[in-house]
């Protein structure tokens, strides 16, 4: 629905705004983007005149925010250009992370740029939008890539208006929801091991061991992400207490390297069981036995858990290869390191653990995330709650 612009002036008498009997101006305008209604208010004017010129003033802002482009418009891969600068100044401040400018490059080469990046910004109009995110639908691509596609296409644009290279944003006219259908909820629960395959796994650990096991055990009782667990020292144990301070992860351009955990909720502390205390024990018993068998050629100890047994650190990406190597060995459901993490949620929530606490250990933001992530087909738990209800009411 579209808007006309008009303003009015009135008299305070009361001083609601302002002094008793000053002026105040109510200007009201459609938004140059959606249509949608805007206003500006200004109070506290002293004269009629006055509130007069103002109303005039604004008229002429508003009349300049609705140019739709000026003379230094590009093209998509110009707009590309500004964003992908000030994010790799973000990386540079230490606000934003490497890793994540390298899934909006990928996002970048795969998609968009080979899509748009020849096209100027202002021919992109709502319905390319519509038609490429169509497109995109046909494909195998995931929600979350589809997202990144999103943020990557929809950035160039909004940096081209920021940097004053654009007007307006074809991306404001258009809701994401309306093209990237959320993922389902309980989604989580696909990527996890049943409870039966969970057992032939340790079954299998048991019979053949692996130098990984260990590992693969404390994420399960954890539910710790790869990078989390590979970035464990000595010293972020203790008094059976776990504190997440930093991750390990690995960029084909840079190598492995340390870095802050994912998000600020990542960071965090808390207690450990029994059985994951048994998995440091045992990954510091078994690293002193590498540690016996090469003497003199130890590197220099940086207090570091899941060593291989030259005492290096594994590539971050190792103990995804070597768990796909040996779930095909043993005919067991292939579900990434990551699934070890969902495992540790759905057996956790499934046992009766509340949200909350299944939550904080996981390091999400919110409670919500987690139920959305895991929650949706887990009828044993509702059953439960009302079993507890009907209880506590006497029936």
């Amino acid at each position: 629905m579209s808007h006309k612009a008009s303003g009015a002036i009135y008299r305070d008498e009361k001083g609601t705004y302002g002094e008793p009997g000053s002026w105040f101006v109510r200007y009201k305008y459609p938004d140059p983007v959606t249509g949608r209604r805007r206003e500006k208010w200004r109070s506290n004017i002293r004269t009629r005149r006055e509130a007069q010129e103002i109303v005039n003033r604004i008229s002429g802002e508003v009349y300049t925010d609705s140019v739709p482009t000026d003379a230094r418009v590009g093209t998509v891969a110009d707009g590309w250009q500004v964003y992908r600068t000030e994010f790799e100044a973000a990386v540079a401040s230490g606000t934003k992370k490497e890793s994540t400018l390298r899934s909006w490059d990928r996002a970048w080469r795969n998609h968009v740029g080979p899509r748009w990046g020849h096209r100027p910004m202002a021919e992109i109009m709502p319905a390319d939008i519509y038609a490429f995110f169509s497109d995109l639908a046909t494909t195998s691509l995931g929600t979350s890539s589809l997202r990144h596609i999103w943020h990557v296409a929809s950035s160039c644009f909004e940096s081209a208006v920021t940097n004053g290279l654009l007007g307006a944003s074809p991306f404001a006219r258009v809701k994401r929801k309306a093209l990237i259908t959320p993922e389902p909820k309980g989604r989580g629960r696909e990527k996890a091991w049943e409870r039966h395959e969970l057992q032939a796994f340790l079954a299998a650990l048991e019979a053949e061991g692996h130098r990984n096991e260990w590992l693969w055990r404390f994420i399960l009782l954890t539910g710790l992400r790869n990078g989390e667990a590979m970035g464990l020292r000595d010293s972020d144990v203790v008094d059976a207490t776990l504190t997440v301070s930093r991750q390990y992860t690995y960029l084909s351009r840079t190598g492995n390297y340390f870095t802050t955990p994912k998000t600020d909720s990542s960071a965090r502390t808390f207690g450990l069981s029994e059985a994951a205390l048994r998995c440091v024990r045992e990954q510091q018993r078994r690293r002193a036995e590498y540690r016996l068998a090469l003497p003199g050629r130890w590197p220099d100890d940086t207090g570091l858990l899941w060593v291989k047994p030259d005492g290096e650190l594994a590539m971050a990406n190792d103990p995804y290869q070597t768990l796909r190597r040996f779930t095909a060995r043993h005919d067991i459901r292939f579900v990434g390191i990551h699934g070890l993490r969902h495992t540790f949620a759905t057996m956790g929530l499934d046992a009766g653990v509340e949200t909350k606490i299944v939550s904080d250990t996981l390091g999400h933001s919110q409670s919500s995330t987690t139920s959305d992530i895991y929650m949706h087909t887990n009828t044993d738990m509702t059953r439960r709650a009302g079993e507890q209800i009907a209880s506590a009411l006497g029936f």
